[in-house]
C-alpha cells in the first residue's frame, strides 16, 4: 500500500470510528494454528483418498481440532474442496503479518479487499471483454459472408438452373 492510500485509509478509520481489534489479533496469534490445521487436512485428504467420507471427516475433526472448533466454516469448505488454497494461503499470510506488526487490521483489510477485487471484479471485466471480442468477431464473419454473396434476379436464377 502506498503512502497516499495509507493516509486515505487512516482518514476513513478516524471518520467512521471503527472498532480496533489489531491488538486482539496479535494476542491470539491464530495464523500459525490455522496454517498447521490446513496443512494437516490437505495431508489427510491426500493420504486417505479411498477412506469413507464420514470416517475421514471424523479423523479430520480430531486432527484439525483448532480449525474445527474455532473456524468451522473454513473447516467445512476446506474439507469439501470449496476453497482455493492459494487464496486461503494469501489470507493466512496477511493475518500473520498483522500478528507480526507489519500491518494493522485496517491495512490488512484493504489488502484483502484488493485480492477480492482481483478475483471478482477484474475477472468479471476480463470475462466481459472476452465475450465482447467473440461477439464482434462473429459479427465480422457474418458481414464477410454477406459480402461474398452475389445478388441475382429471379430471371437470372431461372436461367442458371435451366441450362
Amino acid at each position: 500500500m502506498d503512502d497516499k492510500s495509507r493516509l486515505h485509509l487512516q482518514k476513513m478509520v478516524k471518520e467512521y470510528e471503527t472498532e480496533e481489534t489489531t491488538d486482539k489479533i496479535r494476542d491470539v496469534k491464530h495464523s500459525k494454528l490455522i496454517k498447521q490445521d490446513v496443512e494437516t487436512m490437505i495431508h489427510l485428504k491426500r493420504k486417505y483418498t479411498r477412506m469413507d467420507t464420514s470416517t475421514l471427516l471424523t479423523m479430520a475433526q480430531n486432527q484439525c481440532g483448532f480449525l474445527w472448533k474455532n473456524y468451522t466454516n473454513i473447516f467445512n469448505k476446506l474439507f469439501n474442496d470449496y476453497l482455493d488454497l492459494n487464496i486461503l494461503n494469501k489470507f493466512i499470510m496477511i493475518l500473520s503479518k498483522i500478528e507480526n506488526g507489519k500491518y494493522d487490521q485496517h491495512e490488512a483489510s484493504a489488502l484483502v479487499g484488493q485480492i477480492l477485487k482481483e478475483i471478482y471484479i477484474d475477472s468479471a471485466i476480463k470475462e466481459g471483454d472476452v465475450k465482447e471480442k467473440k461477439r464482434n468477431g462473429a459479427k465480422k464473419k457474418k458481414k464477410q459472408k454477406k459480402d461474398n454473396v452475389k445478388k441475382i434476379s429471379w430471371k437470372e436464377f431461372k436461367n442458371m438452373n435451366m441450362e
